[in-house]
This record gives C-alpha cells, sequence and structure tokens, in this order.
C-alpha cells in the first residue's frame, strides 16, 4: 500500500489539536551517523489546518509530523512518551513492554530516539493521560513523557 492510501488512516488514529502542527525536516546527510546520535533537524511550528495530505507527506519521509494530541476540548485520544535516550537498550524496553502485555506501541524515530504510543477507545481528560504516562515512566524507568 501506499502511502496516500494510509494517510486516511493516521489522520483517524492520531487525533488531536487540528489548528495548528509542527513540522520536521531532517538532515539527510546526518542519517549516517552511528545509531547512538541524534539525526539532526529542524522543527518549525505551523498554524494551520492539520490535513491528510500532511499525515502522507510525512508517510512519505518528505517531512516529519508533529500533532498536539490535546485537543480544543483538554481532551486526548492518544499520549506518547518521547525517549531521547539514543545509547538506550530498545530492544530490552520492547521486550519488557511485550512480557507483562503493558498497552504500548513502540516506535523507533527518525532523529534515532523512541515513541511510546497508547491509545484510548474515547477521549480521556488530558491531566489523566499525562498521569497514566508518568506511571509506566516510572514502571519502565523512563525519565521523559509528554502528551
Amino acid at each position: 500500500m501506499s502511502a496516500s492510501e494510509f494517510a486516511g488512516d493516521f489522520y483517524k488514529l492520531f487525533v488531536g489539536n487540528r489548528g495548528f502542527y509542527v513540522e520536521h525536516l531532517f538532515d539527510i546527510d546526518e542519517k549516517k551517523k552511528k545509531s547512538s546520535d541524534k539525526v539532526a533537524s529542524e522543527a518549525y511550528f505551523k498554524d494551520g489546518e492539520v490535513t491528510e495530505t500532511l499525515y502522507e507527506r510525512h508517510l512519505e519521509g518528505a517531512k516529519g509530523l508533529g500533532i498536539c494530541p490535546i485537543n480544543e476540548s483538554n481532551k486526548c485520544k492518544f499520549g506518547v512518551i518521547d525517549i531521547d535516550d539514543y545509547s538506550a537498550n530498545y530492544s530490552r524496553l520492547v521486550d519488557t513492554i511485550y512480557e507483562y502485555s503493558l498497552p504500548i506501541f513502540p516506535f523507533r524515530t527518525k532523529s534515532g530516539g523512541m515513541h511510546l504510543y497508547v491509545f484510548f477507545k474515547k477521549e480521556v481528560a488530558a491531566k489523566s493521560v499525562v498521569e497514566s504516562l508518568e506511571s509506566f515512566c516510572s514502571y519502565l524507568g523512563l525519565k521523559e513523557t509528554f502528551v
């Protein structure tokens, strides 16, 4: 399947504030660095509508897309833990997530880190999402979290 075929699914899954987003541009030459180094990127705040086309460009690798999970009602359908420790043992972390059947979906980032996503069937108060993510961080021995 092509990125355009998946874009609609991602648009529905990663629901948040649709009035702004962050665009990431990655330095291609920096991707040749060893895996313990962060890939260089520049991020820009964009005041504008989040569209399926932005998701398509993200899935194609043209530009990274950052969505604020907190919607206009101060609720979330997903939350994410951002791990910026580029020397971390991600294999062991993923094994722990699966071993204990935690409701977390791990993804490597283009910068070389990892995001751990938690999704909810219905909107949840942002404060509750932050508390849940902080609990997961504590359980997994992680330091960073954001919603």
